[in-house]
């Protein structure tokens, strides 16, 4: 299902790009995003926050990319880490907004948060002896919207719905995500014509 939708949406953005070079050229090759994270699930009473920091490169019309979530659940009280590796693919822009459809593979570490603050540590590198680990997959999609006439900085907002089929959890969780982003990284130069 999850290739399809890849497949999918690399289809929709062709012809968009058809013409431009596969890197961003004249721009910062790396999206860095940071940023924030509240939802919750159906299944439990309560909610979740994360903090996020994403690092992609800017391919065209696909940003292969790299987030970590670090934040807390209640309902019962957890901290919990979500890391996503997986493709954010840009539709054409409109007047400085830039849509996109993310799709991700997925895992989650969960931790009772009394077992968190006994070894925090061990909790952030994923290795506590009573962590929960999960895997499945993310999706969702978003704007962006960037500044400036270098075209560095930005701020973004987006839905995250991530699916974790097993029984240690809920199944679904639904995320409203926003933050900041720049490009870093040498500029690629145009091409001399």
């Amino acid at each position: 299902m999850m290739l399809l939708l890849l497949f999918i949406g690399a289809l929709c953005t062709r012809d968009a790009y058809a013409r431009e070079p596969v890197l961003l050229v004249g721009e910062h090759p790396i999206w860095t995003a940071i940023g924030g994270a509240g939802g919750g699930t159906a299944e439990e009473i309560g909610g979740i926050g994360h903090v996020s920091v994403t690092l992609g490169l800017r391919l065209i019309p696909v940003v292969p990319e790299f987030t970590i979530r670090e934040g807390f659940a209640s309902g019962p009280t957890r901290h919990v880490t979500s890391i996503a590796a997986g493709a954010r693919f840009l539709f054409p822009e409109v007047k400085g907004i830039r849509p996109f459809a993310r799709f991700a593979f997925a895992h989650q570490h969960e931790l009772p948060f009394d077992l968190f603050k006994e070894m925090p540590w061990r909790a952030l590198l994923g290795i506590h002896y009573a962590m929960t680990h999960r895997t499945g997959f993310e999706t969702g999609g978003g704007i962006e919207a960037v500044f400036g006439k270098r075209r560095i900085f930005g701020v973004w907002v987006q839905a995250t719905a991530i699916v974790l089929p097993a029984t240690q959890g809920p199944d679904l969780y639904v995320l409203g995500e926003a933050g900041v982003s720049f490009a870093v990284g040498p500029r690629i130069p145009k091409p001399a014509s």
